[in-house]
Formats: C-alpha cells, structure tokens, sequence
C-alpha cells in the first residue's frame, strides 16, 4: 500500500508523490473524479453509482514514485484512490481529495 503521499495543485494538473512500498508490487493505479468540496466519497468496495461514470483512471509504472494527472479544471475538488497493484491483487485504497488552484485571470492594458 502506498505510504506517506504527497501532493503539489497548479490550475490544470496535481501531482502526486510517495513513497515505494515495502515488497513487490507490479504497478499502481490511480482513480480519480470531480467532486463537491465537503462531498462525502466513502463507499464499500464493490459499490457503485452514477456519480464512479466519470470516474478516470490511469496505470503507472511500478519504479514510479511520481505522476502528474493533467487535464484537470481550476478550483476544482478531485477525490483520488490510490491502489498498489501485485500481480492480480491491489491493495485498500489509499484515498485523497485535493484541489486544483485557481486559474489566473488576465490583465489587460491599454
């Protein structure tokens, strides 16, 4: 399972960096949506609604210890579920809501 993670917002991506785990795995997966600020996300495994359709999802590498998820709109909540993946098991989510910062207006001058 992913351990100590970390997070860095711009307006349009987060990154995410942690720790390798202890043992081997083969890969992470990260699972990530919009959400509402305050939005309560928890659910059992195995449950879904409408709202895991637009539920993305993105496959890394397991050397990695970073990746940037981009795409993503400003001053916006995301909910993130961070799995470790061993073979054809992956390990409890390790969730985390992050949001992205505002987008900076421009300034125009005459």
């Amino acid at each position: 399972m992913v351990d100590e993670l970390f997070e860095r917002a711009t307006s349009t991506s987060i990154t995410l960096s942690w720790t390798k785990p202890e043992g081997d795995n083969t890969g992470y997966r990260i699972d990530y949506k919009p959400i509402k600020e305050g939005e309560d996300t928890s659910k059992d495994k195995g449950e879904e609604d409408e709202k895991d359709k637009k539920m993305k999802s993105m496959d890394v590498a397991k050397d990695a210890t970073q990746v940037e998820v981009k795409g993503l709109e400003g001053a916006q909540m995301y909910q993130f579920d961070i799995y470790t993946i061993s073979g054809e098991e992956e390990s409890e989510v390790v969730p985390l809501q992050e949001k992205t910062s505002k987008v900076k207006g421009h300034q125009m001058c005459f």
